[in-house]
């Protein structure tokens, strides 16, 4: 007996004719889930055992249910408070103290650290908000931006590029435009970058491919992006996005509970800082 389908054995010209549905995919990677949407909302629109259904019913105008319901609702509301309007910012638990303090390169103004990465999507993705603290700095502190390598060549190859851009002066204003090239546009790899088509990216700043060549390649780049990186080890920082105040306070987006608190928290740690720590 030949392998074909049960319901074509009496039949093997329909086997031979049968219409194919048209692939699509079947991995749950490639199918994105969807959360069931009832025509619509009803309370009891989901199948209930008829015993669950005469609970709801009986219980649906009792204060308990109001009052749990009211209950439930108040619990969201809290949650999605920053955190430091629901407990004091905790040493140990919201940041970490960095020991020894390391040095600052801002004179008498409070540092504040971004460690980034162009090859980390995290910090593309919070790279706008990060923008809009720098903005909203008290006039006593500065922001820096320092690039992290972490022993990978695109990162070191991303550290260059932002060096040699800020050594000619175009850093700022091509800070996000990188981030759209690479996650955006897609005209820079993430994984596997050149000096080159940095330099072909950098040169509509008006910097020619061959000055932004020589720079990523000088002395002064080179010792920067040997120095920045065994600061970031002092540092403690292990991940990106990190955050550092004043060379002695090292904040994660993990430790803050959310990148949402990042802003209230460096402004907690700057105000620590102005009165002495």
């Amino acid at each position: 007996m030949t392998n074909t389908p049960r319901s074509c054995r009496r039949s093997p010209s329909a086997w031979a004719k049968r219409t194919l549905r048209p692939w699509r995919p079947t991995c749950r990677v490639c199918i994105p889930r969807r959360a069931h949407r009832p025509s619509s909302f009803h309370p009891y629109s989901a199948p209930l055992h008829d015993t669950a259904r005469r609970f709801f019913i009986a219980t649906e105008n009792s204060a308990m249910f109001k009052a749990l319901i009211a209950l439930t609702l108040g619990v969201g509301l809290f949650a999605g408070l920053p955190l430091q309007a629901q407990e004091t910012w905790q040493e140990g638990k919201h940041y970490f103290l960095i020991e020894p303090t390391q040095a600052t390169t801002t004179g008498d103004k409070i540092e504040v650290v971004e460690v980034f990465s162009y090859g980390c999507a995290h910090c593309n993705e919070v790279a706008p908000m990060v923008e809009d603290i720098v903005k909203r700095l008290p006039a006593n502190a500065q922001f820096v931006k320092l690039p992290a390598q972490f022993g990978f060549e695109a990162w070191k190859t991303f550290a260059r590029g932002f060096y040699t851009a800020q050594a000619l002066g175009i850093a700022d204003k091509s800070h996000l435009d990188v981030f759209r090239a690479i996650y955006v546009d897609r005209k820079l790899d993430s994984r596997s970058p050149t000096l080159a088509s940095l330099a072909d990216f950098y040169s509509k700043y008006g910097v020619s491919a061959a000055d932004f060549t020589a720079t990523a390649q000088s002395f002064a780049v080179e010792t920067k992006l040997k120095r920045n990186d065994a600061l970031i080890k002092a540092y403690g920082v292990d991940g990106t996005p990190g955050f550092v105040v004043n060379g002695k306070y090292r904040v994660t987006g993990q430790s803050a509970g959310g990148y949402q608190n990042i802003e209230p928290l460096l402004n907690f740690l700057i105000a620590k800082e102005t009165k002495g720590g």
